[in-house]
């Protein structure tokens, strides 16, 4: 299990949509915006609030990242739990 975002290996656009299929991301996003979590945004989704935002979500148990080998199509593992 990943503990820190720097690991991470998997692209963060996928993280990003991935966050946005469980409806951990709320509002409206561009999937088209070279940064989707900054509509508008020049900046790629690599950027330093994307990171912070992932971390706080692995840091408070609602969402694991695990490694695994590049045939492995688990690549990442979203938990929503109840935020009540």
């Amino acid at each position: 299990m990943v503990k820190n975002v720097s690991e991470i290996k998997s692209p963060r656009r996928f993280i990003f949509e991935a966050l946005l299929k469980v409806g951990l991301l709320e509002g409206e996003y561009n999937l088209r915006d070279a940064c989707g979590f900054h509509p508008g945004a020049e900046h790629s989704i690599e950027c330093n609030k994307f990171e912070n935002f992932l971390q706080n979500l692995i840091d408070k148990n609602f969402v694991q990242v695990c490694c695994g080998y590049k045939e492995d199509k688990r690549r990442l593992v979203e938990e929503k739990k109840e935020l009540d």
